[in-house]
């Protein structure tokens, strides 16, 4: 069986409060350069390890770099108060291990020992990334030891955080599954040959496995008014809490809208992604 690259392209930068991109799959390289490529389409990726100030090593956290990292999202968003500082400081530090594990795990049955996996902090993001080849494992039998070293990494940062600002292990978890299940959405937007049904089956899969079930979950969303096909969302339990930003608005999949609000709308920023990505394949 052929290998095949992990080409992941732009889209929004930021769509119903996830990353969302296009994924296309290509020709063979070897996986590692795959899971390179990927990763280099979220954030820059370093070909040698990260070692300043501002970086962090999942599997050996330094609690000055997470506070660097509290320290400028506070001093960038002052207005936003502490339940934004410590809800973004945390999904800053969260999603990109949460993302590398699972497109590795489902596009090749591969473990990522995410301990291993280097983060650089500037102005309040993760800037670059850094994940050594002999940290991935290939041919693992199921999502248990991966979900497990995720689970791993995530809480020693969590309690080292706890001793900055405090994060509520509740909030932590449902930040992460949020970011699971939208890291699942992005690995099968474009394979169409996989139903909604799969993939709520391997949402819930992975929940299970971190330790997160009913954490987060999807929705159904009915497309027939824009003849396109129904689509899955988020069904959030948790608040991102970028609202308390000076200009900014609940995100669309925000659980503070009441559902009657919340499908529709969501209906509405599918029809528009879905029109926006086929113009830009036109163009290409």
């Amino acid at each position: 069986m052929r290998h095949h690259q992990l080409l992941l392209l732009w889209g929004k930068t930021q769509y119903q409060g996830d990353l969302q991109l296009q994924m296309v799959i290509q020709e063979d390289i070897s996986f590692y350069e795959q899971l390179q490529q990927a990763l280099g389409r979220l954030l820059p990726v370093s070909t040698t390890p990260l070692c300043g100030p501002a970086d962090l090593t999942f599997g050996q956290v330094r609690q000055d770099v997470l506070q660097l990292l509290f320290d400028d999202v506070a001093r960038l968003h002052p207005e936003a108060g502490r339940h934004y500082w410590n809800a973004h400081t945390w999904r800053t530090c969260m999603w990109v291990p949460v993302y590398t594990t699972i497109l590795a795990y489902e596009h090749h049955r591969c473990l990522v020992d995410s301990r291993r996996l280097q983060l650089h902090f500037s102005e309040g993001l993760a800037q670059q990334a850094y994940l050594p080849e002999d940290a991935i494992t290939l041919n693992i039998a199921d999502e248990t030891e991966p979900a497990a070293t995720l689970a791993d990494s995530l809480e020693q940062v969590r309690l080292a955080l706890c001793n900055i600002t405090p994060v509520a292990a509740k909030l932590a978890g449902r930040h992460t599954a949020d970011s699971v299940l939208a890291a699942l959405l992005l690995y099968y937007h474009d394979l169409p040959q996989y139903s909604t049904a799969h993939i709520r089956a391997r949402g819930h899969v992975w929940l299970q496995a971190i330790g997160l079930p009913a954490e987060s979950g999807y929705l159904d969303i009915d497309m027939s008014r824009y003849s396109l096909p129904d689509r899955l969302s988020l069904n959030r339990r948790v608040c991102c809490q970028y609202f308390r930003c000076p200009n900014a608005k609940l995100c669309s999949n925000c659980p503070k809208i009441p559902m009657e609000e919340r499908l529709p709308l969501l209906a509405s920023e599918w029809a528009e992604h879905d029109r926006a990505h086929a113009q830009a394949a036109s163009e290409t």
